[in-house]
């Protein structure tokens, strides 16, 4: 309402065990960033990812056997790697279509898009930024996670089978990845008690990103907040950082 031409949109990347209504109309839900970004002017789009919301029970197996997210997600993992795919790809393929579907809106400024999420949202929010340069500014939440930490702490059981591509080890850890964002605008929060997200691998990836945001004369282009005695969750204050880093980078014209 009262929009001014075009405006920045927001990509919303719902969690493992959520939808897109977690991101929307679920008011109770901690993920629900919706409203709030859209009060202040923004457009805010979410769709279910590939064994969630109003697609489970569509899967590989049927609605039968597809009756949760894990046996959907579990079926759509095997069928693509027997196509020689993987589910992760498949899953950033259809967001980047939600790009796609964005740019032609008309309300939408499509040189200004940003795109946020928690758990396996925040996941999805840096590989869509690294593979994609149409996302101008991203916020992670909760899983900013380099994968040496993360096996040394024997927590890969932290994480659903989503979220592994095959042979990624062959090449680089996260570090690399996330250097493909750079000098986009990037802020990561994430809780020092997250056990998927180990907080020595997070101080890794600052040692190693804060060097390079300074290399490309940006460097308050990222940003990562540890927050103390914290685990895998969204707090009423990682929203207003949220908010607070689309609004320096993504404004909206008043």
């Amino acid at each position: 309402r009262n929009r001014k031409g075009p405006v920045p949109a927001i990509i919303g990347l719902h969690g493992h065990g959520s939808s897109k209504a977690s991101i929307c109309t679920d008011l109770k839900n901690g993920q629900c960033i919706g409203p709030m970004l859209a009060k202040r002017g923004y457009v805010v789009a979410a769709i279910d990812a590939a064994f969630n919301g109003e697609r489970v029970g569509k899967g590989p197996a049927g609605p039968n056997f597809d009756k949760g997210s894990y046996p959907q997600e579990m079926s759509l993992f095997k069928l693509y790697l027997l196509q020689g795919s993987c589910l992760w790809g498949m899953m950033l393929r259809e967001e980047q279509c939600l790009i796609d579907y964005l740019e032609t809106r008309p309300e939408v400024d499509k040189t200004m898009i940003g795109a946020t999420g928690m758990s396996m949202g925040c996941t999805r929010s840096w590989w869509l930024a690294a593979i994609d340069d149409r996302i101008k500014a991203i916020v992670g939440v909760a899983c900013f996670t380099r994968y040496t930490e993360l096996i040394a702490h024997g927590n890969l059981r932290k994480h659903g089978i989503y979220y592994f591509v095959p042979g990624v080890f062959k090449h680089f850890d996260m570090e690399a990845l996330h250097a493909l964002i750079a000098p986009r605008p990037h802020l990561e929060l994430s809780g020092d008690q997250d056990g998927g997200a180990p907080t020595n691998g997070i101080i890794t990836f600052e040692k190693k990103l804060i060097p390079l945001y300074r290399l490309h004369e940006k460097p308050d282009g990222f940003r990562s907040v540890i927050y103390k005695d914290t685990g895998h969750e969204y707090l009423p204050e990682m929203q207003t950082e949220m908010v607070n880093w689309f609004e320096k980078h993504l404004p909206v014209k008043k």
